[in-house]
């Protein structure tokens, strides 16, 4: 696998310094306040056999590039190690604050017990809990973090994360541990060759069965295992607020939601649409009574993993669901609305990068999916809703926009040696140096009195 010359590198930063709207970059405004998301891959973790990073000062021009024009950004894939972070946050300088989460895909604790404090469980039952132990140290640690620019945006005082109620798991559980019992009564019998007992213990078990899940009438359980118990990766939850122009000016405050859902595995996409689902209960509870948090509205940001690849004739998944949201589950007047722009064609889509044939922008680095997210779930009515997508625009009266930096636009244009015989960009020369997604954005206009409001139908 090749890597980008010097050579390149300086087309591609001259490209770039020549036109940077071209290729997606947001225009920087006084009037206006850029809210970003962008999914780093293994930003702290990838190095070289040297085992330093492998991030060149080039490819952290590039990603700086971006940055430095948000306001407030939220990054996933923020490895364990912050050494790459702060490196970013250097870069961008002392105008800039961030907040982390801790590391969440792999649960540390195991590995960091004594032996001997966890020689009562291993007494308990050895074999289980030494595949336990194997099975929880497992997979890829992450964290999530928010960028803000401290002339524009405060963090306020909410700080946390989403995870799943567990009262119904914890009293299914409980439930069934008698049959669990008399089960390993049955195996236990069986292994030790008495298979009278053994089948007079398993003839007791489909009545057992019956009273745990309570069959009705219909025969349908009323109580089952849930599919699904947490997130892979709990979302982080923040709190800003977005400064007026004067002092007298309403700030937007709003709850900020970075999310990283399950992408990888044999079992990924059922997994990922019941992590999305979660998401989507908590958020939609959330906006029903809106009036009882901390911030009333919600602004989703961050790499949902979701396959978008048909969005505009999608009419009996995803797209049709978060779409009727507003007429389903949050109308009326005492429900936050939703709004998810990326979606929706943009209306100069034919001018813009990071857009498909249909118009619709693809955010990552292969132009084919729309993974990436920044939605609302607004009460302010000052925030656009999904009218105001239909008018969004660089010229628009509303200062309201939304775009993706196609840095692979950027790449194939200046380095056309980048570009395959079959039309398509060589993305391992790039992909570990910047990024298997393309960073996403919205403008929204600074707080200021005499506002317009959107329409919010």
């Amino acid at each position: 696998m090749g890597k980008i010359t010097q050579p390149q590198w300086r087309n591609i930063h001259r490209l770039l310094d020549q036109d940077p709207i071209k290729f997606g970059l947001p225009e920087p405004r006084d009037d206006t306040v850029i809210l970003g998301s962008f999914n780093i891959i293994k930003l702290g973790s990838l190095r070289n056999s040297r085992n330093e990073l492998k991030r060149s000062a080039d490819a952290w021009r590039l990603i700086k590039s971006f940055c430095a024009r948000c306001d407030l950004l939220a990054i996933q894939e923020v490895q364990t190690s912050l050494e790459e972070l702060q490196k970013l946050m250097s870069l961008l300088g002392a105008e800039f604050d961030y907040t982390v989460c801790d590391t969440a895909g792999k649960l540390k604790a195991p590995r960091a017990l004594k032996d001997e404090l966890l020689q009562p469980w291993h007494e308990a039952d050895e074999e289980v809990a030494e595949g336990a132990r194997r099975k929880q140290i497992k997979g890829m640690s992450e964290r999530l973090a928010f960028v803000w620019r401290k002339g524009k945006v405060a963090r306020t005082n909410l700080a946390g994360e989403i995870s799943v109620e567990a009262d119904g798991i914890t009293h299914f559980l409980e439930a069934q541990e008698p049959l669990r019992t008399e089960i390993n009564k049955a195996f236990e019998a069986f292994s030790k060759g008495d298979r009278s007992l053994a089948e007079s213990l398993a003839r007791s078990l489909p009545d057992m069965i019956q009273r745990l899940l309570d069959l009705e009438e219909t025969g349908l359980p009323s109580r089952m295992l849930p599919d699904f118990f947490q997130f892979e990766r709990s979302p982080m939850l923040t709190s800003f607020a977005v400064s007026g122009r004067t002092g007298t000016d309403q700030p937007y405050h709003f709850i900020a939601i970075n999310a990283h859902l399950l992408w990888g595995g044999s079992d990924g996409e059922k997994r990922r649409w019941q992590e999305f689902i979660a998401l989507l209960n908590w958020l939609v509870a959330s906006a029903q009574q809106y009036k009882t948090l901390y911030a009333p509205n919600l602004v989703l940001m961050g790499d949902l993993n979701l396959d978008f690849e048909k969005a505009q004739s999608d009419e009996l998944g995803v797209v049709a669901l978060l779409k009727s949201l507003n007429k389903k589950v949050l109308s009326g007047g005492q429900k936050a609305k939703a709004n998810f722009p990326f979606l929706d064609r943009h209306p100069d889509h034919q001018n813009l990068p990071g857009t498909d044939s249909d118009g619709f922008f693809k955010t990552n680095a292969r132009r084919t999916e729309t993974y990436d997210h920044i939605a609302f779930f607004a009460s302010d009515k000052r925030l656009p809703d999904p009218a105001a997508n239909g008018e969004a625009g660089s010229q628009s009266a509303l200062n309201y926009d939304y775009g993706v930096f196609d840095f692979t636009k950027l790449l194939s244009e200046a380095v056309p040696e980048l570009t395959g015989g079959d039309g398509k960009i060589k993305y391992d020369m790039f992909k570990n140096e910047l990024s298997d997604h393309l960073p996403i954005w919205i403008r929204l206009p600074i707080p200021h009195a005499g506002q317009q409001e959107f329409r919010w139908n």
